[in-house]
């Protein structure tokens, strides 16, 4: 297990469980939902770190829901990105990770990793969403599943899930049109 880098209430009902690095992850128990905040580049020791915690928050907490706060991003290593695809993403997948709600790069570079990102996650069943705002953002979390633990029952257009064993369920496959493509200008309410 994990150790926890950093415990303490940054907001009500908020806990950061790792912050290190340019790099911060809180449990958002009111929303259920992991949030992960980017803020510049990150080493690959720290990235993988927060990834892994972000892992074990998910897993122990039955979440199907991550916001990452993007604005700051700067793309890791290839390297770090081979391990993302390989190793940690199929890890989250397998926990219950659903939903991604991501809050645009600043930077054309950030955005432009992020849409190379938003399609390898897509081929694994995460529903991702971009938005401007972390309230909007939140929204649209809101609206999706917020456990991924046995005896779920799946929501509507989600597809059957095997609830019979006591580990986590087996991802959908299924993905949601996006709001608005990485990089590409607003996200709001109508669109």
């Amino acid at each position: 297990m994990l150790e926890v880098e950093s415990v303490k209430t940054a907001r009500e009902g908020a806990l950061v469980i790792f912050e290190k690095s340019n790099a911060r992850l809180e449990w958002l128990e009111t929303e259920r939902v992991l949030k992960v905040t980017r803020a510049g580049f990150v080493p690959g020791e720290a990235l993988r770190a927060c990834h892994e915690a972000g892992l074990e928050a998910l897993a122990r907490n039955g979440a199907t829901r991550v916001l990452s706060d993007n604005r700051g991003f700067a793309p890791p290593s290839q390297g770090v990105l081979d391990w993302i695809e390989a190793d940690w993403l199929p890890r989250m997948v397998r926990a219950g990770w659903r939903y991604w709600a991501v809050l645009e790069p600043a930077t054309p570079l950030g955005a432009m990793s992020l849409r190379r990102l938003a399609g390898i996650y897509r081929g694994r069943g995460i529903t991702l969403e971009v938005f401007e705002r972390e309230a909007e953002a939140l929204a649209w979390l809101r609206e999706k599943p917020a456990w991924s633990g046995p005896g779920r029952r799946a929501a509507p257009g989600e597809g059957e899930r095997v609830s019979s064993s006591p580990g986590p369920p087996s991802p959908t496959g299924r993905s949601a049109p996006r709001r608005k493509p990485p990089g590409s200008g607003r996200s709001g309410a109508g669109e």
